[in-house]
């Protein structure tokens, strides 16, 4: 419906100029039934009120309602939450179809000891590893001059290609050595590796690293 408004100017018989109270107090009505009809309801129960097309959030389960063209019937929309968003469903689970985000925005854990993540409703991903106690021996001669010693990373969330690697700190022990370049890196894990200029048996490596690519497209 356009919005109605009062005439004010016209003039009527007997001298009066404009729309009549009653003619008025109607406009008025009319226009804010069309508000009260696109803001919608809140309650545990359907309103008494009702209008084509109007929305209805029954808060006794979240679940969202729209009235149909007729209105004699109400249609399930599923979850309120499905289409907004606040404190409830911000940070949760994110998910997509298509390419079109489904979940939530944010999702973040961790897998209980050295890796943590975080995924975003657009499809990025970040994962970060930090391990103390890694078992590495650098002892594979390397350039004439220094050892190479590698680790497996196996990421605790897969990505769909193969993501960007931040190797940031490789020391074995209470040695200075230093990371290197990662190699033979996938959608799902990768070989970290450290230099040093000693060679170095197994021992407890301290390994940092990051990850970001994307879990969806």
């Amino acid at each position: 419906m356009a919005k109605q408004s009062i005439d004010l100017d016209t003039p009527q018989p007997g001298g009066g100029l404009g729309d009549n109270a009653r003619v008025a107090f109607e406009k008025c009505n009319n226009n804010f039934d069309e508000i009260y009809s696109r803001i919608g309801y809140f309650g545990a129960t359907a309103p008494e009120d009702t209008y084509p097309f109007m929305l209805w959030c029954r808060t006794s389960d979240e679940k969202l309602f729209r009235r149909n063209a007729a209105d004699n019937a109400w249609i399930d929309l599923g979850p309120a939450f499905d289409f907004m968003y606040g404190r409830k469903n911000i940070v949760g689970t994110v998910s997509s179809s298509a390419g079109i985000p489904t979940g939530a925005i944010i999702e973040s854990g961790n897998n209980g000891g050295t890796q943590w993540w975080v995924r975003w409703a657009d499809g990025t991903q970040i994962l970060w590893l930090d391990i103390a106690d890694a078992q590495v021996a650098m002892d594979s001669a390397y350039g004439g001059q220094l050892y190479l010693g590698s680790w497996s990373w196996t990421y605790s969330k897969p990505f769909i290609v193969p993501p960007k690697i931040i190797n940031s700190t490789f020391k074995w022990s209470n040695g200075a050595s230093w990371p290197g370049p990662p190699s033979g890196v996938t959608a799902s894990s990768a070989i970290l590796r450290g230099l040093d200029i000693a060679s170095r048996t197994t021992g407890d490596t301290w390994i940092t690293a990051m990850a970001i690519g994307q879990w969806s497209n």
